[in-house]
């Protein structure tokens, strides 16, 4: 039980200072206010690793039919409040001058978010589910920075929470008490419209508080504007369906009302409208990236990525900033290709994570999507791929012989050459005779060092700088080369969302990838090898997640043939950090059959190349979507 404190500072720093959620959610009786402190503030509350923050969050389910769903949106409700509490608690240390009964106000309000809390959790339990044990978006601390700075204080923090994020809830809780008691969940329900009762008077507080901080004389809906931290303001306000009565029992003004019933997106702002995306196809070669050798074609892979995003999404390339994607599935291009993408301008999304992606980020003003931070680069080395492998026994026996050398030993090359041609002399012979070290971050075939007869190539050698070190493989004889697509998000265990089979060129470029619709409408690989290839894949996802790694990945596996003529399935070669083609194929697929064009298909070609025996159905930058019948490139 947390230990009982007497002062209102001491209780709003309990709550910050404690990670754990009764220490945050425990009533503290009667407190005094007298001496306040001097102000203090904090850019992010502690948090137990149950409860641990992470940028950004998936949308919330259309229907609540399922009870998976249920719990989803419960659990979000329930952080939303616990993140009420906590920035309450952070203004009432930030601003200890703030008027003595504006204080009263926040501390009443603070109160009734840990009840509300507390009532979404009572409802998660009966669902034998609770609010930790997995990330939580941080949407409500990403504007502390902003809330820091307004220049009319408290005003602004009025503004963002009575009057945006808590005026929104009278039209969201709403909506969601009548799903929840259409899905046959009416104490859910209940809890949502106590919420709703509450959020009225605590938007009637806000209202009043607007009257009596503002300048003399000024319209409250210029009060508002002028102090409200950007990006929030009047499009965020609001909800569907709007609770007009709801605003009028809350004290709003007509004009306030009106304001913001008809506002949208600021047209000027640097962060309105869909997220901004940064193409960093090659970003693997490090700090200065710039797509290399084929340009166009990169180019056209990063426009063919950019439509998985809504309709007017920019996206920045090596050569210049597209403004939109021409598709002719433009009736789908309301909204991104898959559920969990981001449609919100707050947003940077880059290909691959990196620091300077992260840089051009809060450049723009805008939060990375999604924030992996030291997982990216711990999940994108090859090294980690192999470890994750000989974990999940799903490294072939034969394969154990698979080195890896750091970057330490990659600086003394004639050193490292002659011991990879030691290990190399141990090798069965067929492999000896063809054998490759491969950049431990790289992309797309670069880089690679090869080696024939037991030899390594010295020359190459000496003149490459490996990323990270290398990997020392043999060469195997590729029958099939497969990956496996997934989703790794913040507030849900890994997703697997298709298997494919790719075709390569000999420089290791993706020429094509093809998949089967299964009749759930997903696509799988086609293959024999694809429930290995998935439970592969969702292990080594898992290990990636206890990394730190958050965001859209891929696995890379084949089919060879090994020395006795045998066909093996190598689950696990690489595991990549980041978007891939496979990706690009899986949203092009999901808009084509929302459109109706895969009716009759029984899979999909996705392919820079001359067209294939299927249908087309959509073209992008150079990359062309065919739907294929029974029979057209019949599959392994």
């Amino acid at each position: 039980m947390a230990s009982p404190v007497r002062t209102v500072r001491g209780f709003c720093l309990r709550i910050l200072n404690s990670g754990d959620l009764a220490a945050k959610l425990s009533d503290p009786g009667t407190l005094e206010d007298a001496r306040p402190g001097p102000s203090r503030s904090f850019e992010r509350p502690a948090r137990d690793p149950g409860l641990r923050l992470a940028a950004g969050s998936e949308r919330l389910p259309r229907s609540l039919e399922r009870e998976e769903a249920r719990v989803r949106c419960l659990r979000r409700f329930a952080h939303h409040e616990l993140m009420a509490v906590e920035l309450l608690a952070w203004a009432l240390l930030r601003w200890p001058d703030a008027p003595a009964g504006l204080r009263a106000d926040w501390l009443a309000t603070l109160r009734d978010e840990q009840r509300h809390a507390r009532l979404y959790i009572e409802r998660l339990e009966s669902y034998g589910a609770g609010l930790g044990g997995e990330p939580l978006g941080d949407y409500f601390w990403r504007h502390v920075p902003a809330l820091g700075r307004a220049p009319r204080g408290p005003l602004g923090f009025v503004s963002a929470l009575g009057l945006t994020l808590e005026q929104a809830n009278l039209d969201f809780s709403l909506r969601y008490a009548a799903a929840f008691r259409a899905a046959g969940d009416p104490p859910s329900a209940r809890v949502l419209e106590r919420v709703h009762a509450d959020e009225i008077a605590h938007v009637a507080a806000a209202a009043r508080w607007l009257e009596r901080l503002k300048r003399p004389g000024e319209p409250d809906v210029e009060a508002y504007a002028d102090s409200v931290p950007f990006p929030l303001g009047p499009a965020r306000a609001k909800g569907r369906p709007f609770q007009l009565g709801a605003r009028r029992r809350g004290g709003l003004s007509e004009a306030m009302i009106e304001d913001v019933r008809e506002a949208g997106p600021p047209a000027a702002s640097a962060v309105s409208g869909p997220p901004l995306l940064l193409a960093n196809l090659g970003a693997e070669e490090g700090s200065g990236w710039r797509t290399r050798g084929r340009p166009a074609v990169a180019r056209g892979a990063a426009l063919a990525w950019a439509g998985l995003f809504p309709a007017g999404s920019r996206c920045l390339v090596s050569s210049g900033v597209s403004s939109d994607v021409p598709s002719p599935l433009d009736s789908t291009r309301d909204r991104a290709a898959l559920d969990f993408l981001p449609e919100d301008g707050e947003f940077l999304v880059p290909w691959l994570a990196t620091p300077e992606a992260r840089e051009l980020a809060e450049r723009q003003g805008r939060a990375l999507w999604p924030d992996a931070g030291e997982g990216v680069p711990r999940t994108h080395d090859k090294a980690f791929a192999l470890e994750c492998a000989r974990a999940l026994d799903a490294l072939p026996e034969p394969l154990e012989c698979i080195r890896c050398f750091d970057s330490e030993q990659a600086a003394a090359p004639r050193e490292l050459r002659e011991r990879v041609e030691r290990e190399v002399a141990g090798w069965p012979e067929a492999w000896a005779r063809r054998f490759v070290l491969k950049p431990r971050i790289g992309t797309s075939g670069r880089g690679f060092v090869h080696g024939a007869e037991g030899r390594l190539d010295g020359r190459r050698l000496e003149n490459s700088h490996p990323r990270g070190g290398w990997i020392l493989e043999p060469w195997l004889d590729v029958v099939a080369e497969l990956s496996a697509q997934l989703w790794i998000g913040p507030e849900a265990d890994p997703r697997l969302l298709g298997t494919l089979r790719v075709e390569t060129g000999r420089s290791g470029a993706v020429r094509a990838i093809l998949g089967r619709l299964r009749a759930d409408g997903g696509l799988d690989s086609g293959t024999a090898w694809d429930e290995r290839l998935r439970r592969a894949a969702l292990g080594l996802a898992a290990r990636a997640r206890e990394a730190g790694f958050r965001g859209v990945c891929g696995v890379d596996a084949l089919a060879y043939r090994a020395a006795d003529g045998e066909i093996e399935l190598r689950p696990i070669v690489e595991f990549n950090a980041r978007f891939t083609l496979g990706t690009v194929a899986l949203g092009w697929a999901a808009r084509a059959r929302e459109c109706g064009r895969l009716e009759g298909a029984d899979g999909i070609r996705f392919a820079r190349s001359r067209p294939g025996a299927g249908t087309a159905v959509a073209a992008v930058g150079g990359w062309r979507l065919e739907a294929r019948m029974s029979g057209e490139g019949r599959m392994h």
